[in-house]
């Protein structure tokens, strides 16, 4: 559902895009593009366990919206100074590298993935203390629930208390990652002013 109302944004999108690409600037275009990936990515790196649609809607309309901004010019300007004879080969290079590209992205965000869920671990697995008092009253709430029902109902619940940590690791990387590629878009925004013109 997420990923479809970016797919909505997009389609909405695009008609408008499509006809500003021959009156604006294309670096123009790109630029506010780049702009709106990089803020809707940000947006989505304050997230909880609770968090569910409504907390992925804005920020997925503006980065649909911004994706689409990116996408048609992206093209345009890349294959925009090529004769027709160069126009074949260069689109299907074009294609490979940014299939390749993704690719590559995925398995790095994998990565950082793993990465930081093992960072937010180590800082979040001391305060499982059991000798805290906060920590006493959690196992003591899921061995009241879990009694009857396993046969170790205290190793049990402590297990409970660590998946729960294991839940709030895995937010936290999610936010690094959305927080640093919003800042990476948002980095890449004043590149756009080195790209040559295209005529329309």
């Amino acid at each position: 559902m997420r990923l479809f109302t970016t797919g909505v944004a997009m389609f909405f999108t695009a008609p408008v895009v499509g006809r500003l690409t021959n009156s604006v600037d294309l670096r123009v275009l790109l630029f506010f593009g780049l702009l709106l990936v990089g803020i809707g990515t940000a947006m989505n790196s304050n997230l909880t366990s609770e968090s569910g649609f409504w907390q992925f809607f804005w920020p997925q309309i503006v980065r649909g919206t911004g994706m689409i901004m990116c996408i048609i010019p992206a093209s345009r300007i890349a294959l925009g100074t090529l004769g027709p004879a160069e126009l074949g080969n260069a689109a299907g290079l074009f294609s490979v590298m940014r299939n390749l590209g993704g690719a590559v992205g995925l398995a790095m965000l994998d990565t950082v993935r793993d990465w930081r869920e093992d960072y937010h671990w180590n800082q979040l697995i001391p305060a499982l203390d059991q000798g805290r008092v906060v920590v006493q009253q959690e196992i003591a709430n899921y061995q009241a629930l879990l009694m009857g029902h396993v046969a170790d109902p205290y190793h049990s619940a402590v297990a409970m208390l660590g998946q729960r940590i294991g839940v709030q690791t895995q937010v936290l990387a999610y936010n690094d990652i959305f927080l640093w590629m919003g800042c990476l878009y948002l980095l890449s925004v004043p590149l756009v002013l080195l790209l040559k013109r295209i005529e329309h």
